[in-house]
């Protein structure tokens, strides 16, 4: 009976300690849960108020293109191909992009019209033929200059001790000259200065033939 007796306590002790791990690790359980719980309830709070990226149309990681902006007018000199970046023989279109999308474009284009900048630089124009940039105009008040150096005012003199080769053809109009600079590229492209005689009062580069249209698009 004393075995028997033993034995019964031996299990009554091992069931015991069962029962107290169980609830020990019950409650271990429960405490994880309710940190757990914690962590999702905060991670819902948070979420909403976080700013979604904006939706820019572009794929994920591209870089956006930034639009080009309008040229200044002390950055742009004048070759006898053109002037700063836009060159004889481009398309409107192509001048524009270059320049920022600073020109004011009719409607309707003659087959030979002017496009001038809305608002700088000003004095400049640019004749448009056929869709394509013929020949860039300086008028007076500009204070641009030409890769040389040569700007509106400067003396005839100037004018020729900068460039070699100048032809000097009398005014159409006036009792002027127009300088004619020919490049030694054996290019179509010119710089033509027209004067009063003594100082530049405008100037112009672009191609033949626009290049010697005395009277422009008229």
């Amino acid at each position: 009976m004393k075995q028997i007796r033993f034995g019964v306590l031996i299990l009554l002790a091992l069931a015991s300690c069962t029962l107290d791990k169980s609830a020990t690790t019950g409650g271990n359980t429960a405490g994880t849960s309710q940190s757990a719980s914690k962590v999702a309830d905060t991670a819902a709070t948070v979420s909403p108020q976080m700013n979604p990226p904006a939706d820019d149309g572009s794929p994920s990681g591209a870089p956006l293109s930034k639009p080009v902006p309008a040229p200044s007018a002390r950055s742009l000199q004048v070759s006898a191909s053109g002037i700063g970046p836009v060159k004889a023989g481009m398309t409107l279109e192509e001048a524009n992009a270059l320049l920022g999308n600073s020109l004011a474009i009719p409607a309707r284009l003659q087959e030979c019209d002017y496009v001038r900048p809305k608002s700088s630089p000003k004095h400049v124009a640019f004749m448009v033929e056929k869709g394509e940039i013929s020949r860039v105009e300086i008028g007076q008040g500009s204070d641009i200059a030409t890769l040389a150096g040569a700007k509106i005012g400067d003396s005839e003199a100037r004018i020729k001790s900068l460039y070699s080769g100048i032809a000097t053809k009398p005014a159409k109009y006036t009792s002027g000259h127009s300088l004619v600079v020919t490049p030694d590229d054996g290019s179509s492209n010119r710089i033509v200065f027209e004067t009063d005689g003594k100082k530049v009062t405008r100037y112009r580069s672009g191609r033949l033939p626009a290049i010697e249209y005395v009277e422009g698009c008229g």
